[in-house]
């Protein structure tokens, strides 16, 4: 976004344990109920394998994946099915485990601004007060590469 545009960008905030996940909303491709992956072996953060319309996708817990401890179990879990940003090698979509159900929000520059004290860590691109409140921004691109690197090619 220049700054001279301020036109506001549509987004998906979903509750996690320590904070909020800002996704653009162009990548979300559906939510669904959470229901337990197939085990895929992997570090603690891959949570396994949910098939999606047959596919099988690697399903993410950001929050283990920045600090090193898994994300509370929450009855309100849910499950985003993202657009992969490196679709060439292993598909289009993940998988991120959530804590409640999202909601959609306008992000605009008079609304955002850095959080130097937020969650921050491998997958985070940026920790971010949305309205005031505590949101991080993934880097999907990391996403993607450890995720690639625990693949065969």
């Amino acid at each position: 976004m220049s700054e001279t545009d301020t036109s506001p960008l549509r987004g998906l905030l979903a509750p996690m344990g320590r904070c909020n996940l800002l996704v653009p909303g162009a990548m979300v491709a559906e939510v669904l109920a959470y229901s337990v992956p197939e085990p895929a072996g992997g570090p603690d953060w891959l949570l396994g394998q949910l098939f999606w319309h047959g596919s099988p996708l690697p399903c993410i817990d950001l929050e283990c994946m920045a600090t090193g401890t898994p994300a509370a179990s929450s009855s309100r879990r849910r499950l985003l099915v993202l657009k992969r940003v490196d679709s060439v090698r292993h598909g289009e979509f993940l998988v991120m485990l959530v804590q409640g159900s999202p909601r959609l929000t306008h992000v605009r520059p008079d609304n955002l601004e850095p959080d130097p004290n937020g969650l921050h860590g491998t997958g985070i691109a940026a920790a971010v007060r949305l309205d005031g409140g505590p949101a991080v921004i993934p880097d999907f691109a990391a996403m993607d590469r450890l995720l690639n690197d625990l693949q065969p090619a």
